[in-house]
């Protein structure tokens, strides 16, 4: 669950120190909109997934308990597609669309992640893990947006969505490893 969680960190941290600076050299938008429109349409979305994957996890795990677990792996598999096709959006639409998905899968996958973590660690652990998940998610994602600064000239930005979009997708591989843990559970 750290390695995940550190994924969509690399993730989070690589769209909002970069997204608005991407958007002024491919669209042309001024700053001022770049950064509006790096946020907003993010932000919008994770309410809505927030609120969707919260309903949709409740259900889900009513039925199965890897219910929650299933929320997140579909809410990672949203994001990570989005991402990348935000590094190859070619029009307005398809860049609202791209922003509007990622945001829906980080908010699948954040809503879901206390609750499975209440499934796999004892009482008296989960304030530990989820720190130590934050802090996991904080180090690689400040470490991969300063190292995609430093490789900019090297490494489009465009690229460097990519290479988010694929590690987002080869940690999505590492989540259904949790099943055994909280089915024992």
């Amino acid at each position: 669950m750290m390695t995940v969680s550190s994924a969509v960190g690399i993730a989070n941290w690589l769209v909002y120190t970069w997204l608005p600076l991407y958007l002024y050299e491919r669209f042309g938008m001024r700053l001022a909109e770049a950064g509006f429109t790096a946020t907003f349409y993010i932000q919008l979305a994770i309410v809505g997934g927030i609120i969707l994957g919260g309903w949709l996890a409740d259900r889900w795990s009513g039925a199965t308990t890897l219910g929650r677990l299933y929320t997140q792996i579909f809410g990672v598999l949203l994001a990570g597609p989005a991402l990348f096709l935000l590094g190859h959006a070619g029009s307005h639409a398809v860049l609202v669309a791209a922003l509007l998905f990622f945001g829906a899968g980080r908010g699948f996958y954040a809503c879901n992640t206390m609750p499975v973590l209440c499934q796999i660690a004892r009482d008296n652990l989960r304030s530990t893990g989820y720190g130590v998940f934050n802090f996991a998610s904080c180090l690689a994602g400040g470490v991969v947006a300063a190292l995609a600064g430093a490789l900019k000239g090297l490494l489009s930005l465009s690229r460097a969505l990519e290479v988010a979009a694929g590690i987002l997708f080869v940690s999505c591989l590492l989540l259904p490893g949790i099943r055994r843990t909280i089915s024992l559970s």
